[in-house]
């Protein structure tokens, strides 16, 4: 049957984010599927709207199909908007401007996915703020430089820099970067410093 060969119902309205104004902010492969966060699409009356609490999936092997059933909303209406999208240890990191949250996508259905953890004080403010490397996701915020290794959040900061000197140090564009070679993280204060 149709559902049988592409794993979702004839009756979906739309399966791509392809139409004039549509697309999503963030993205992230895991699993053999394609997520996407913040996304811009159609409603049933052809409006297009901005759902920044949602996170879309794809079908096993499907990278480019959305059918609109397809989704996770961790949270909603909490006035933040989904940053960035990360996976590691079968887990989905979801950032939002001040809160992570952590999802669970080892199961091969999702309806056996859940929400493992939220983590206050933990966002970041831009896609460049977070970076992968093979110990786990590392991100910063004006918080600290935090590491998720699959089963933890630890902040690599605590008791080895002032919390004064990071604060001031760290801005709303301040990047990170990981050099693979020497296992080592960079961070630039800011992406358009002109010095």
């Amino acid at each position: 049957t149709y559902e049988i060969l592409n794993g979702f119902l004839p009756s979906e309205r739309k399966i791509t984010i392809s139409g004039n104004g549509e697309g999503y902010k963030t993205a992230v492969v895991a699993n053999r599927r394609c997520f996407i966060a913040n996304v811009k699409t159609e409603n049933e009356d052809g409006q297009t709207f901005q759902m920044r609490d949602r996170i879309m999936y794809t079908p096993v092997g499907k990278f480019d199909t959305f059918p609109r059933s397809y989704f996770i909303d961790a949270v909603k209406g909490d006035a933040q908007e989904y940053v960035k999208l990360e996976e590691y240890s079968d887990r989905l990191l979801a950032f939002k401007t001040k809160k992570l949250y952590i999802i669970n996508i080892a199961a091969p259905s999702p309806a056996n996915w859940f929400l493992e953890e939220i983590k206050d004080f933990c966002g970041i403010e831009h896609p460049h703020a977070s970076v992968k490397t093979e110990f786990g996701i590392c991100w910063i915020n004006q918080y600290g430089l935090f590491i998720y290794d699959g089963s933890n959040v630890t902040n690599l900061l605590r008791n080895k820099i002032k919390e004064s000197t990071w604060q001031n140090y760290v801005t709303n564009d301040t990047i990170i970067g990981y050099n693979p070679k020497k296992y080592y993280l960079v961070i630039l204060k800011s992406a358009f410093a002109t010095d």
